[in-house]
């Protein structure tokens, strides 16, 4: 596929699924994820890509608006809970995320011409991944357990 085509057909498939999920669920919604859509292609894709080793982190953060979306899907509005949520996710997630992603491509993205933070690989990072990792499994067994407390209260 020769890139104007790519560009095209990202571009309608971007513009349906907002389109699906505004039609489907609410605007509020349908924004946030044209919102997480252009910061991909704007921020992630266009400006940081190349230029920073911090990409994959930085970059995580379009891939964390899913649970605001839902939220906002299932609700029609957007509190603080799903955008805290959302930042120890992206806290947690993206740490462990880029470390695994570098020591599996790591030569493949600096081939690339990527950028890629290799301090991040040494023994620091792993154990500081590992912690984030404990604590995003402490603030979901928490949030399950008052979410079942609400329930037990409620009947």
């Amino acid at each position: 596929m020769d890139r104007q085509s790519a560009l095209h057909f990202g571009v309608g498939l971007a513009a349906f699924s907002v389109l699906l999920l505004y039609f489907a669920t609410n605007w509020v919604a349908a924004a946030i994820l044209a919102l997480s859509i252009l910061f991909y292609v704007l921020v992630y894709t266009v400006w940081l890509k190349r230029r920073t080793p911090q990409n994959i982190v930085i970059g995580g953060a379009a891939g964390a608006f899913p649970p605001v979306i839902g939220w906002a899907a299932a609700t029609g509005d957007v509190s603080l809970l799903p955008v805290l949520l959302d930042e120890a996710g992206k806290a947690a997630i993206c740490s462990l995320d880029s470390l695994s992603f570098r020591w599996v491509c790591g030569a493949c993205v600096r081939q690339a011409g990527a950028g890629m933070n290799e301090q991040e690989v040494r023994k620091r990072q792993r154990s500081r991944a590992k912690v984030m990792g404990l604590l995003l499994l402490a603030l979901v067994i928490l949030i399950y357990g008052i979410s079942i407390a609400k329930m037990v209260v409620a009947s």
